[in-house]
């Protein structure tokens, strides 16, 4: 995550041979190239440190450190440039990557012949950006064309409003930038700071590169460090061996215990993998008790079925049975089998009739054949004495008879239905 402000932009108007110009950083770093002389430098003079803290000092803003050239050269040029007066801008616009948000900070300059140079900073923070939502100049079309009038101080002041402020005292831009965009403590760590990047921008700094060099760059730009700071790092160096010999002892711990560590894994696994094997033998022996649960089920609704089938058929047969019933009563009670039984007995009686004749005709037969056998007259003469039996005896053997066909008579019902019926 990007938690520092990073330069997106810088401009400068109506300053030194700039009417008004703009470049644009990528990542926070921008390239200036060009021959000799043609102006790298100045121009970066004139943004690094100068914006950062608004000092115009003449040593502060040349960068091989000459004193020649104040801050009225570069707004009013020499003395034969025929400029009299002018006011110029110079502003660095920051942007913070996690926040989305744009910062703007940046001086404005007035100068005079004769005069000393008018300065203010100024610092836009709810996000406009110059040149887009703000400009630091008017648009003027009294002479025929466009020309752009730089503000001045309180025309700034009404533009910016309550989304920046405007202050008139150099010390005071310097704290203000220092706790928008560094955050430092106090200004002697702020100065520090900028004095370190006055000696990096030095133009003759690769011609002699030297680690002694940089060495006395760093000397001359870092702070040198107090006893209370070199302390910690000496009780630190002075544990070291203490430090080394407790990792060391950590280490055969932790080998240790990554070796217990895997025989428990290793039991551990066992343990589960027999457990696993009775839960998936339970949980096979509860598939096949469902199985067979559904099977008894299924032969239960069968079985149902099979005696409801049978219930609703001994129903039917109770109900014909009953029908019937009802019928053989009813044929019972009637005249035609009172008739039948009639008949019946009248059929009875003719066939003893007719037995009692052969029997009477008999002895005859018997006469007519002195030959026959004794057998044969045995037969005759047990004929002759049922002849002789008692007329009364009829009755009651006709009687007999007549039950019997009485007892015989349901097997016969189908047919005197069917006589009925027709």
């Amino acid at each position: 995550m990007h938690k520092r402000w990073r330069i997106e932009r810088a401009g400068l108007v109506n300053f030194w041979l700039y009417d008004e110009a703009e470049f644009i950083f990528s990542s926070g770093r921008l390239i200036l190239r060009g021959a000799n002389g043609s102006g790298k430098s100045v121009t970066m003079q004139s943004l690094v440190p100068l914006v950062l803290d608004g000092d115009k000092r003449p040593w502060r803003l040349d960068p091989f450190g000459s004193r020649d050239r104040r801050i009225e050269y570069y707004l009013l040029g020499d003395a034969d440039s025929g400029i009299v007066e002018r006011t110029g801008y110079l502003y660095l616009e920051f942007y913070h990557p996690d926040q989305e948000r744009h910062l703007t900070i940046g001086i404005g300059l007035r100068a005079r012949r004769s005069t000393p140079v008018s300065f203010w900073g100024f610092a836009i923070t709810d996000n406009r950006r110059i040149g887009r939502d703000l400009f630091l100049y008017e648009r003027d079309f009294s002479h025929g064309k466009e020309a752009h009038i730089p503000l001045t101080r309180p025309q700034l002041e009404e533009a910016i409003g309550t989304g920046g402020w405007v202050v008139t005292e150099q010390s005071e831009y310097k704290r203000r930038v220092n706790n928008l965009l560094f955050g430092y403590e106090d200004l002697e760590s702020y100065d520090e700071l900028l004095d370190l990047l006055i000696q990096v921008r030095s133009p003759k700094l690769s011609k002699d590169f030297k680690p002694s060099t940089i060495y006395e760059i760093l000397t001359s730009a870092l702070p040198p460090l107090l006893e209370d700071d070199l302390r910690p790092l000496a009780e630190v160096l002075g544990d070291m061996n203490e430090i080394g010999d407790r990792l060391a002892e950590l280490s055969v711990h932790r080998q240790e215990a990554e070796r217990l560590n895997r025989a428990y894994a290793q039991y551990n696994e066992y343990q589960l993998f027999a457990a696993s094997q009775v839960l998936r033998q339970s949980w096979q022996e509860r598939q096949e008790k469902r199985e067979e649960e559904a099977a008894k089920r299924g032969e239960i609704e069968t079985l149902t079925r099979e005696q409801k089938q049978h219930q609703e058929k001994v129903a039917e047969a109770q109900q014909r049975l009953l029908r019937i019933r009802a019928e053989y009563e009813t044929l019972s009670a009637s005249e035609v089998l009172d008739k039948e039984r009639e008949l019946e007995r009248l059929s009875a009686e003719a066939k003893e009739t007719d037995r009692a004749l052969e029997l009477a005709r008999a002895p005859t037969a018997l006469a007519a054949k002195p030959h026959c056998s004794q057998r044969d007259q045995r037969t005759l003469q047990a004929g002759t004495r049922e002849k002789r039996r008692p007329a009364t005896q009829a009755p009651k053997r006709n009687g007999k008879a007549g039950r019997r066909k009485r007892t015989s008579h349901p097997r016969r019902l189908p047919q005197l239905l069917g006589n009925r019926h027709s």
